[in-house]
C-alpha cells in the first residue's frame, strides 16, 4: 500500500492525509494482503469469534491507546480458537465428530470377526434416530451393526474434471 496516498473521506467528498492510526491500519491490511496472496491458509480462525471481540466493550477499552491498538488484534488472533480442518490426523470419535456433511475417510473395525481394521470413504452426514441409515453414509454393514466407526480424518475433495482448451 502507497503511504503517500491520501484517504477518501466519505463524510466530506474530499482526500486527506492518513494520520498515524490509518498508517498503523495500513501497515496491519498490507501484511495481510501478503498472507492472502500465498494461498492456502494453514490455521484459520473463526471471523465470527475476531468480530465479537472486536465490538465487545471490553476489548473497546483495551485500545483507547492507539499505541496498543495492533498488539491487542495481534494477541486476539493468535488466542482465537482454530477452525482450520485438520488433513491427514485421525480423529477418535469418542473424542469428536466431523463437521456436518464432510467429506472424511473412516477407520471401521469389525464386531463379528477378527479382520484387521480398514477404511472406507464417506460422507458424514448426522441422521435422526430412527433414519436406517448410518451417520457415517449409506454403509450396510454399520446398519446391521457388524462393524463400528472408532476414527476419521477428513479427506480433500480434488476438483472435478475440466476439459483442455
Amino acid at each position: 500500500m502507497d503511504r503517500d496516498l491520501c484517504n477518501f473521506n466519505p463524510m466530506t467528498g474530499e482526500e486527506e492525509p492518513m494520520n498515524e492510526d490509518c498508517r498503523e491500519m495500513a501497515d496491519a491490511l498490507d501484511v495481510a494482503i501478503k498472507f492472502l496472496e500465498q494461498g492456502f491458509c494453514e490455521d484459520a480462525v473463526s471471523r465470527e469469534y475476531i468480530l465479537d471481540k472486536i465490538h465487545s466493550e471490553n476489548d473497546m477499552e483495551k485500545i483507547e491507546n492507539s499505541n496498543l491498538f495492533a498488539l491487542h488484534y495481534a494477541n486476539l488472533v493468535k488466542n482465537a480458537p482454530s477452525i482450520t480442518p485438520t488433513f491427514n490426523k485421525w480423529h477418535l470419535v469418542k473424542d469428536e465428530l466431523p463437521n456436518k456433511c464432510s467429506y472424511v475417510n473412516i477407520t471401521c473395525r469389525s464386531l463379528i470377526d477378527t479382520r484387521p481394521d480398514w477404511v472406507v470413504e464417506t460422507c458424514y452426514v448426522p441422521q435422526y434416530p430412527s433414519s436406517p441409515y448410518s451417520d457415517w453414509g449409506n454403509i450396510p454393514m454399520l446398519n446391521d451393526g457388524e462393524c463400528e466407526v472408532i476414527a476419521w480424518m477428513y479427506r480433500n475433495i480434488p476438483e472435478p474434471y475440466k476439459p483442455e482448451r
